[in-house]
């Protein structure tokens, strides 16, 4: 999924120009597309490619380390940069 988050938008403007849509506006926080731009049929795809290879393309970390990881990085960093997924009916964190 990252290959195509990150070459469909160099086809626009939105890499030329530092806005909210790249997360520029966010002092620390690492710009770059963070939205998905090959369609539905093409996210599916790769999800289901993702889940089936068992998730290499993110690093699952304990509900737990993403407390200590705000503890000491601060709510809205790890917030940028991470999502909560259920694993095996526990909360995960998935830092992308």
């Amino acid at each position: 999924m990252g290959n195509t988050s990150k070459n469909c938008p160099t086809a626009t403007l939105i890499p030329k120009v530092d806005s909210f849509w790249i997360g520029a506006n966010i002092p620390g926080k690492i710009v770059g597309a963070y939205n998905y731009t090959g369609g539905l049929p093409m996210y599916r795809q790769e999800i289901t490619d993702e889940i089936a290879k068992g998730y290499p393309g993110f690093q699952r970390e304990a509900l737990g380390e993403r407390l200590e990881l705000e503890h000491w990085l601060g709510s809205d960093w790890v917030r940028n940069l991470s999502c909560m997924m259920k694993f095996d009916s526990e909360w995960q964190v998935l830092v992308l």
